[in-house]
């Protein structure tokens, strides 16, 4: 659900002059979108379907209430899905936005822990999410 806010916000914020009234739009939609995906609702109806493709078409001209449903499925089965509990070196490198010569020195300097299964060395999705929290200022 966070990429596709971020798609939306970054796609809306090109097509938009009041920032303020875009993303008050903006979290007005994705609050529908994920109150339909939450309650798991088979039917949506025909009134909130038009009225988030009347909302998207300007940055999506070719939407459809047909593409969207179709989306909305595709996003719920999705995020029916477990989430994995290590990654691969390459999704790591790309969750965390570095090459792997960089991964491989926080590898070595135990800045990330790792794990080997079957050889293949497989990193925690709570240790990348943990370096993905900013870090909290003390205040003096």
């Amino acid at each position: 659900m966070e990429s596709i806010r971020k798609i939306i916000r970054e796609v809306a914020v090109k097509g938009m002059s009041n920032e303020h009234s875009l993303f008050a739009t903006i979290d007005t939609a994705e609050a529908e979108i994920e109150n339909i995906i939450n309650a798991e609702i088979t039917q949506i109806p025909d009134h909130l379907v038009a009225a988030i493709v009347g909302l998207l078409l300007p940055h999506f001209p070719d939407l459809t209430a047909e593409r969207l449903l179709a989306a909305l499925n595709t996003l719920h089965a999705d995020s029916c899905m477990p989430e994995p509990l290590v990654v691969d070196k390459h999704t790591a490198c790309k969750l965390l936005g570095i090459s792997i010569a960089t991964l491989n020195r926080m590898l070595k300097d135990r800045q990330l822990p790792s794990v080997r299964i079957r050889g293949s060395v497989r990193i925690p999705a709570d240790a990348i999410n943990q370096l993905m929290r900013p870090m909290e200022v003390e205040d003096d």
